[in-house]
């Protein structure tokens, strides 16, 4: 494949062209050529290099990288466990003093808060996780 093939799909990533496009007549034309320019000094054909980091150091960031996604998960299911604990005895005293209606609106307000608050920190703090299962 030459590189006048090369082209990006939409979602960033390098693909073939199957067939050769057409390029438009004009000023298009000549933005076309430069776009085709920019690509072909844009693509690195050399091999990637290598780090030659001591193994110790290799290690060490494997090592760190799991016990901090270990204490992350520890945490959320922590949290998760508290918040969980605290709805039931807020649910229970609530069912002990107003009844199993006020009871059920509880919960529905409690988890229509938790939910909100996983949708804000999706849309606004974290969108790369949005398919993470974190609204549900």
């Amino acid at each position: 494949a030459t590189l006048a093939q090369v082209v990006f799909n939409p979602q960033g990533f390098i693909c073939m062209a199957a067939r050769p496009t057409m390029v438009p007549m004009g000023s298009r034309r000549r933005e076309a050529e430069e776009i085709q320019a920019s690509i072909k000094s844009s693509i690195s054909l050399a091999p990637p290099q290598s780090r030659r980091l001591p193994w110790v150091v290799l290690w060490g960031i494997v090592v760190l990288t799991s016990v901090g996604v270990a204490l992350a998960n520890f945490c959320i299911l922590w949290a998760s466990y508290c918040i969980n604990h605290m709805r039931h005895r807020a649910f229970q005293v609530i069912i002990d003093i107003a009844g199993p209606v006020a009871g059920m609106a509880e919960s529905v307000f409690v988890f229509a808060c938790l939910g909100g608050a996983s949708a804000f920190l999706v849309a606004f703090a974290a969108p790369v996780c949005a398919g993470g299962g974190l609204p549900e």
